[in-house]
């Protein structure tokens, strides 16, 4: 017999002995029955208890206790029910036995608990608008936002959920700018101030938000805490301010939507001071007054619901704030804390209370990183200079990578020390003196709770107080290291903007894709990954392919890298992008670009050489990033993929000599990917023809197409031989051939991987080469659509235009929507129709109106659509992009003052204002500028309000002027104007690829008062403003008066150019500019008061 039977055999012999000795002792025990008794102390005055228990032998109770008493206690009974059993045994020993067995689980009398709580510390308060400004404490004359204030009341005693009314939220208020390191779940009220709530839930912890459950018309939200062996606690939070029947009868139904079984938590300000409470606070006596008072007794007994909070909850002595549970066990530690004692500036009190339930946090991801402070790079360049990297090559790439690599990490892990990170979710200022006060905190409040005397209660008050001071002098002390950083060490700046503004939500609870949920981290990473893959496509036969002419006489079949440019490559890495799955970082590649450059060329080429890219650069590791709306469907993240950075060096350097080889072949018409193009050229010339149509009042339709999943569904067959029209030949072309095949991902989330799966269609994401391969393959597009339609593409953007005179040309357009349709499937390709639609163009009463098809879907007609990133309308008018804009920059200024009350240097607020604000203001200024002066306005009321905050300005205090002149900016006005000259002069120069003479005219004639008379435009005739208004006809006037007074060395070059404008420009803010006169807003002053 085997040792492992052997022990097998004697586990089952003592588990035999065991239960042997147990039924012996069972079998010795006298059957006895069990006395009820009324509960005399109890308020109901009796008990309730199951029939069948009223007689139960000694010998079972341990059967009863571990299983009946355990199913009795998960009913969610009456905050006063008793229940339980007398167990007499005839011998003493036998009833401690009997004690001793059922240790385990002693229920029927556990007596107090002393342990300390693993459940939930929760805050509820009503805010009364977390966004409003109030005077600080210390120094009245200066203002701080409440959700500061709440911020120091959130971290200073380390809440789990915090729960808020009246929050008085809209979308200009971001989530992630609120409560960093908690996951935020909120319904503001729509259309009109104030109302709104809010829950809040540390992000360890799974929560997910129960929008089922919650009514449209009803201001509640509804969050899920999910616990472990999955169950939850659902949590509501409710605000009521003007009470009326139905919005109590809508709560009752969602509250009766959850299971019996449910653990309910309904914390809210319900506005109902004339209810009638039971003398404890807990239930309801007679409310035969309002309706609403009759409603609410209904809810509460229809969910059997109990109340918690002792005393008013309003400063005016009304109790307008309940906390509300099905299963009064759960709550315990019920306080309320006055505005004064919590400052926090609030009509009502705040309401502490604890979820007596475990719930199970999320672990803190760990994961090694280099310690780059510890570094001796000095030294790593000694040993990277003597080591030999020029590995022997072998026919076998993977060999060869695995080589070098092992040698340059051996290098490296001599001279850079590894260190073990830990995420975590709280802000970067909580640092191990706070967390030792707080819990010192804790332990007072622990003792407190045992013996609640005054003086335990003092040294309580005393380490809150301190807690509380602690927590924002540290807050003060790191926005002063960020304000500090600016010019010393502008990453840290950045990064804390970035994390505020760019904030990731936290753990999500379940995660769905088809019916299939997933819950655990592995779970989760696999079902992402599933769903990320169920994406690709199979490839297609060569066959299916259309014959298409070999666009390029040239062959391409090697090339062959110089260190030069390898080590440029090195060089130029941005070492704040992420590691890949190789692990080599790109600040240590950067560190030893001159080393490591000869052996990596030598790498490449001979990769080059055999057609071969190494296996482990062809891994990808992804992460799933939320787009939009709810949180659990995967269908709403984008994957994004993090590739071996060596890889991605060789890519580059291969895509500079490919794109030379390439770019001329590519149509005019792609705008995307391509060297001095741009959203604005592609912008620019669609919208000029469309305009021109306009002016001739002639109608113009578009269709905005969208291809499904483009760069995913690229079919690497085809790919490969439309590589082959283009000349790539021999090795190249195994190269390319080698680079799509064979491609796995993984996704990593939660610190977890999932397996690899391949990747069996389009180009690698987050790769060099990819965007350039999938212009290749999209290249033919155009040439399937008729002369009088046009084209216009960025990268997979796609839209066709064309002037409709007759339904005739509607037809036309219609065939080459079937044209194209019929591309799309014979490359492998999918139009995504629901996305796809019509914008007619025009300003006839009675425009020609046709249901175009694609496939056998009629797509759908819009008034308005989006454009790379511009809102163009049916009329052509920018009224809506501009008040779009000057929403989103007018948010951006308020989460600013919101978040940055401390940062008082003049010079970082103007660059924040700069790089966050004014950049939304300015984004394709050439293409939507207005002549609209109350356009014009609107937008340069969003300029005034930033120059008074980084001015700390108050209004009327100094004049818009003098603030420009202070802070060295410009009038937006002037500034679009200087955007408009600079794109004109690349145009003119060549320094776009746009050809200018198919917009404008020069004129060839001498007979100009100007300095430069080779460079004056012919002045266009346009019978609309709107035409008048568009780029290429505004700017000749503008063009024009700059050539007057520049001398010829202003167009020597771009940057001299550019000087020149600002010159010019900042001489008319200090002798022109007018706010209240709009025609100084402009260097072009035609008006009488102006005109010579």
């Amino acid at each position: 017999m085997s040792i492992a039977n052997k022990q097998t055999l004697a586990t089952a012999k003592n588990l035999i002995i065991i239960l042997s000795s147990i039924l012996c002792v069972c079998l010795k025990l006298q059957p006895s029955h069990i006395n009820c008794h009324p509960d005399t102390n109890s308020p109901l005055g009796n008990i309730t208890i199951s029939p069948n228990l009223a007689i139960l032998p000694d010998k079972l109770c341990f059967v009863w206790i571990s299983i009946r008493d355990t199913n009795l206690r998960k009913f969610n009974l009456p905050k006063y029910h008793r229940y339980g059993i007398e167990l007499r045994t005839t011998k003493f020993s036998s009833h401690a036995l009997i004690c001793i067995l059922l240790s385990g689980d002693i229920a029927t009398n556990p007596g107090p608990n002393t342990a300390p709580s693993t459940g939930l510390n929760v805050l509820y308060l009503n805010a009364r608008s977390i966004k409003a400004f109030v005077p600080l404490d210390d120094d009245p004359s200066r203002k701080i936002c409440k959700m500061s204030i709440l911020q120091e009341l959130v971290y200073s005693n380390d809440y789990d959920v915090v729960s808020i009314c009246e929050t008085w939220l809209n979308d200009s208020v971001m989530s992630a700018e609120i409560l960093t390191g908690y996951n935020i779940y909120r319904k503001d009220r729509p259309g009109r101030t104030g109302g709104g709530v809010l829950i809040a839930v540390k992000s360890d912890i799974r929560s997910s938000h129960r929008k089922d459950l919650e009514r449209d018309n009803i201001e509640f939200a509804v969050v899920e805490l999910v616990k472990d062996y999955n169950k939850s606690v659902i949590l509501y939070t409710v605000y009521l301010p003007e009470l009326q029947q139905d919005e109590l009868h809508q709560l009752n139904s969602s509250l009766q939507e959850n299971s019996e079984s449910a653990s309910v938590v309904v914390v809210g300000d319900f506005n109902l001071p004339t209810l009638n409470w039971s003398p404890d606070e807990s239930s309801l006596e007679h409310n035969w007054g309002s309706t609403e008072n009759n409603e609410f007794c209904i809810l509460m007994k229809d969910n059997f619901l109990q109340q918690f909070i002792k005393g008013p909850t309003h400063i005016a002595g009304n109790k307008l704030d309940l906390l509300l549970s099905n299963w009064p066990e759960m709550i315990e530690h019920v306080s309320t804390l006055t505005p004064k004692e919590s400052t926090f500036p609030s009509d009502h009190y705040l309401v502490n209370f604890s979820i007596r339930l475990k719930f199970k946090r999320a672990r803190r991801v760990q994961r090694k990183a280099y310690n780059y402070k510890r570094a001796d790079f000095q030294d790593l360049h000694r040993l990277l200079q003597n080591a030999t990297l020029d590995i022997p090559l072998s026919d076998n790439i993977n060999i060869s990578w695995s080589r070098w690599k092992d040698l340059f990490l051996a290098a490296v892990e001599k001279c850079v020390p590894v260190k073990v990170i830990k995420d975590t979710n709280s802000p970067p200022w909580i640092d191990g003196e706070i967390r030792h006060l707080m819990r010192k905190k804790y332990r007072a409040l622990k003792n407190y709770r045992k013996t609640r005397s005054e003086e335990r209660k003092k040294k309580l008050r005393s380490l809150s107080n301190s807690m509380k001071i602690l927590v924002r002098r540290k807050h003060r002390d790191y926005l002063h290291k960020i304000e500090g950083s600016f010019s010393e060490n502008p990453k840290l700046f950045w990064n804390y903007h970035k994390a505020l503004l760019h904030h990731r939500s936290g753990v999500v609870s379940i995660i769905t894709s088809n019916e299939i949920t997933a819950k655990t981290p592995a779970e989760k990473a696999e079902l992402f990954n599933t769903y990320f893959c169920s994406v690709f496509t199979s490839p297609s036969a060569v066959s299916s392919l259309p014959s298409s002419p070999i666009r390029s006489d040239i062959e391409i079949s090697d090339i062959e890298l110089t260190v030069e440019e390898v080590s440029a490559c090195l060089s130029s890495l941005d070492t704040s992008k992420a590691t890949g799955p190789d692990g080599i970082p790109a600040r240590i590649l950067k560190e030893c670009s001159t080393e490591i450059a000869p052996s990596l060329c030598t790498l490449f080429n001979h990769s080059l050489r055999i057609g071969r890219f190494p296996a482990e650069w062809k891994n990808a590791d992804v992460t799933p990033v939320h787009k939009k709306d709810n949180k659990e469907p995967a269908e709403n993240y984008r994957p994004i993929s993090l590739l071996p950075i060596v890889s991605k060096v060789m890519e580059r350097c291969v895509c500079n000599r490919f794109y030379s080889h390439v770019s001329h072949l590519i149509t005019s018409l792609q705008h995307g990917f391509m060297r001095n193009r741009s959203c604005v050229t592609q912008l620019l010339s669609v919208l000029h023809s469309i305009g021109k149509s306009l002016d001739q009042n002639t109608q113009t339709d578009i269709l905005y197409l969208d291809f499904a999943k483009a760069f995913d569904c690229v079919d690497h067959v085809i790919l490969i031989e439309k590589l082959k029209w283009y000349g790539v030949t021999g090795n190249l072309l195994n190269w390319f051939t080698d680079y799509l095949s064979d491609r796995s991902q993984r996704v990593v989330i939660e610190g977890v991987a999932s397996r690899y799966l391949p990747v069996t269609s389009g180009v690698p994401q987050g790769s060099i080469v990819g965007p350039l391969l999938f212009v290749i393959f999209i290249n033919d597009l155009p040439d399937i659509i008729q002369e009088q339609t046009r084209t216009g593409l960025f990268a997979d953007d796609t839209k066709l235009y064309r002037s409709v005179k007759s339904p005739s040309d509607c037809e036309s357009l219609q065939h080459d929507i079937s044209n194209l349709n019929n591309w799309s499937h014979n490359s492998n390709m999918k139009f995504n129709a629901s996305k796809c639609k019509v914008l007619t163009i025009t300003r006839k009463k009675s425009p020609v109106i046709t249901d175009y098809r694609l496939g056998n879907v009629i797509l759908q007609r819009a008034h308005q659509e989006k454009d790379l990133g511009i809102i163009v309308k049916s009329n052509l008018s920018w009224d809506s992009h501009i008040f779009s804009i000057v929403s989103k920059a007018n948010k951006m200024l308020g989460i600013l003052k919101r978040t940055c009350p401390l940062i008082r240097d003049t010079k970082v607020r103007r660059t924040l204002y700069l790089t966050l604000v004014k950049s939304k203001l300015c984004y394709a200024t050439e293409v939507w500028s207005p002549a609209n002066v109350k356009l014009q306005v609107a937008l340069e009321r969003v300029q005034r309000r930033a120059t008074r905050w980084i001015l700390k300005s108050k209004v009327g205090e100094m004049s818009y002027e003098d603030r420009l002149k202070t802070l060295n900016l410009l009038p937006l006005t002037y500034d679009r104007e200087i955007r408009d000259l600079v794109l004109a002069y690349k145009c003119i120069f060549g320094h776009t690829d746009l050809n200018i003479e198919h917009f404008v005219s020069f004129i060839h004639h001498n007979r100009t008062r100007t300095q430069n008379p080779s460079l004056m435009l012919k002045s266009p005739y346009c019978r609309t403003s709107t035409f008048q208004g568009s780029f290429f006809n505004r700017i000749v006037k503008t063009w024009n008066n700059v050539g007057k007074i520049a001398s010829p060395e202003k167009f020597a070059s771009l940057t001299i150019f550019k000087s020149f404008l600002h010159v010019t420009y900042t001489a008319l803010v200090n002798s022109t500019f007018n706010v209240d006169m709009a025609c100084t807003w402009s260097l072009t002053r035609d008006c009488p008061c102006h005109r010579s």
